[in-house]
């Protein structure tokens, strides 16, 4: 255990056991700042101090790590009220600078929790951290009424009550002991009525119930859990022994059984050589009757002999069977005719001289899938069917997919007309005629038609900007299109490839990113509509978002939102 652990490092003098016990983190005004400025001070000189990062990170994530453990324990936080006993970073204190038990009470409340907190002396006046958590007049008053009950920092008088508090888990553990003890007893009882139900078996058994016997007993066994491990292994014995000698004796009823069925068998086969087909016929429905009265021997032998039986049976009714004939004809018909449509579905897929149409594959792809095939070819038919109706579909989804993205190509040229007019406005010049008529032969897809139509119209009233809102813009604009590639899984520029990385550590850390492909789709659009209204950026620095634009548009994921 944890206590072991310390118990072995704090035997030496040079540690001591003072500062080994485990809790929720380091606080205080010293330590914490010591440890940061250490971290600062080794990068600066581009040195990396593992041991002391990765200390200083678990820190700060055991706080988080109390909270996630508790969340689980209770099934979320959500309206939960939960008691907090200390504030102060240590006990004997009242300073609560870097408390953990600041940052737990945080952390339960962002996730919904409502927070009651004592501590002897730290934080009696006003202080920021009060809209965290209500304020309780005694360690009883914090306990009172809640969910569930941390005790954040280790004063003295707090440990009596934890030894109270698990006064209740010692009732529960007697408890289980006690349940322990009525299984046992329970499967006692069962061994014993099913040793006595064996015992007086009567010579007419009911099988069926002999069944129905031996399933509800293993239902039971299994309701009686658990057990201790000593008692459970010899009962555990006793309960295989006497179920196996119940079960042998339901195997010797399924063999009896079986000999009858095969004697039936034997006896419908002698029939297909009978002279009169009619008598033969009659005679196997009076042996079909004599089958249903015969017992059960097994899923798998009782499917096996009732395919044999059944099979010389149809195979008598088959010789009355006269209307097979014409079915027959009809089938070669429909095998006929759904070649000749395959024929017909793949020379308009396939023939080097027209293009796929519709209007001519639709009508042949429902015609085929209403015929009646024989089994016999059904199988090689649909199957050739299938691959034809999959490089239909193929076709259909390529022509889609490059009609939007001839769309989406649009938004590009849309992007670029808009710098134009726009550098045109800014410099005094009017927008040229060919500039709008160009725009006005632009077929540009929702969402992002009214976005650039708006930037478009707001070209007239546009006014030069100051360097530090361009300034501001371009940082924007970079940070846009760094979201986009992320989001869309698209390589960025080499040289933001530590910042793209940051991004998406912060969007973890902040729990933002996307959950879900259609939040994800949402923030695309979301963003890519924001980039498109951005303007007043230089012409070198438009040039750069131009470029990454134009491979943020190439990107498949794109083709959903149009």
């Amino acid at each position: 255990s944890i206590e072991e652990v310390a118990l072995g490092i704090g035997t030496d003098p040079r540690i001591g056991m003072g500062s080994l016990r485990p809790g929720p983190g380091w606080g205080g005004s010293c330590f914490p700042k010591d440890v940061k400025a250490l971290i600062h001070m080794a990068h600066e000189q581009d040195m990396d101090l593992p041991i002391i990062e990765a200390a200083h990170h678990s820190n700060i994530t055991m706080r988080e790590h109390v909270v996630k453990r508790l969340e689980k324990a209770l099934d979320g936080l959500s309206g939960k009220t939960i008691g907090v006993l200390g504030i102060a970073f240590k006990n004997n204190t009242d300073d609560i600078r870097e408390s953990p038990a600041i940052d737990i009470m945080k952390h339960l409340v962002f996730r919904g929790a409502m927070v009651k907190a004592f501590d002897p002396i730290a934080a009696r006046g006003e202080d920021e951290h009060n809209q965290v958590f209500a304020r309780a007049i005694s360690p009883e008053v914090a306990a009172q009424d809640v969910d569930a009950l941390i005790i954040a920092t280790e004063w003295e008088e707090f440990k009596q009550l934890s030894q109270e508090a698990y006064a209740p888990c010692q009732v529960y553990f007697d408890g289980q002991n006690a349940i322990q003890e009525q299984n046992a007893a329970a499967r006692q009882q069962l061994c014993d009525e099913l040793q006595h139900y064996l015992d007086n078996l009567p010579e007419m058994v009911n099988w069926q119930g002999h069944v129905a016997i031996l399933k509800q007993a293993r239902e039971d066994w299994q309701k009686h859990h658990p057990v201790e491990a000593k008692k459970h292994k010899q009962l555990q014995s006793r309960f295989n022994n006497i179920i196996k000698a119940l079960e042998n004796k339901l195997h010797a009823e399924y063999d009896l059984q079986e000999s009858h069925k095969k004697a039936l068998i034997a006896e419908v086969t002698q029939l297909l050589e009978h002279e009169n087909v009619f008598d033969a016929c009659q005679k196997a429905k009076e042996l079909q009757n004599t089958w249903k009265t015969l017992g059960f021997c097994g899923h798998q032998k009782e499917h096996a002999l009732w395919q044999q039986f059944k099979e010389q049976c149809d195979a008598l009714f088959a010789k009355r069977e006269a209307h097979k004939e014409a079915q027959k004809a009809q089938e070669q018909m429909n095998i006929q005719l759904a070649e000749h449509m395959l024929d017909e579905l793949d020379k308009q897929l396939n023939s080097p001289q027209a293009t796929p149409n519709a209007h001519k594959i639709q009508p042949l792809i429902t015609d085929f899938s209403k015929l009646f095939l024989p089994k016999e070819v059904n199988q090689a038919l649909r199957k050739r069917f299938n691959v034809l109706v999959q490089q239909w579909q193929t076709y259909s989804d390529s022509q889609i997919i490059r009609q939007k993205q001839a769309q989406l190509k649009q938004i590009e040229t849309a992007w670029d007309l808009c710098v134009a007019a726009e550098k045109s406005k800014l410099s005094g010049q009017a927008v040229s005629l060919s500039l709008a008529l160009t725009w006005q032969g632009l077929v540009i897809p929702q969402p992002f038609k009214n976005v650039l139509q708006k930037r478009w119209q707001s070209i007239s009233s546009l006014k030069k900007i100051t360097a530090e809102e361009q300034q501001t813009r371009q940082q924007n604009a970079l940070d846009m299109c760094l979201l986009l590639e992320l989001l869309l899984d698209i390589d960025s520029p080499s040289e933001v490839k530590t910042a793209r990385t940051a991004k998406k550590m912060a969007l973890f850390e902040q729990q933002a990113y996307p959950k879900t492909e259609a939040d994800t789709l949402s923030l695309i659009s979301q963003q890519l509509q924001a980039l498109l209204l951005t303007w007043g950026l230089n012409e070198e620095f438009s040039q750069q978002i131009k470029q990454r634009l134009h491979a943020i548009l190439q990107s498949p994921t794109l083709t959903k939102l149009v």
